[in-house]
């Protein structure tokens, strides 16, 4: 019996065979295609994750710089701020002089006018 079942399903087998023949080729064709964009999927993946890594490592160095330039410029302001405060005390010490000062040029002025206003009138008697 199988063996007449066997003739029967053979002219149908030598149909299926090439028909599977090219499905298996093509599939075979499909699934390399696939493969090879996977492959360059995969390339782009790690060049954007390489290309990210440099990104951030540069971006890393800046933030350096920056920290830095920003510490040398709180120090900067630190100096600075000392500066402004003892420049202040000196400012008002010297206005006080000079507030002394003026008082002392005007009682000599006053004193100087009392004194010619004297002298005219000893030098007219």
């Amino acid at each position: 019996m199988w063996p007449k079942l066997l003739l029967e399903f053979l002219p149908h087998l030598s149909r299926l065979i090439p028909a599977a023949d090219n499905y298996l080729n093509s599939r075979k064709e499909s699934d390399k295609a696939l493969q090879a964009e996977l492959t360059s999927l995969k390339e782009e993946v790690r060049s954007g994750f390489a290309g990210a890594a440099e990104d951030r490592y540069a971006l890393k160095g800046q933030l350096k710089t920056q920290i830095a330039s920003s510490t040398e410029l709180a120090a900067d302001l630190i100096r600075l701020r000392g500066v402004m405060e003892s420049f202040e005390v000196r400012l008002a010490a010297f206005e006080k002089r000079l507030i002394g000062t003026t008082r002392l040029l005007w009682s000599v002025f006053a004193l100087l006018v009392v004194t010619i206003v004297l002298l005219v009138f000893r030098t007219s008697r």
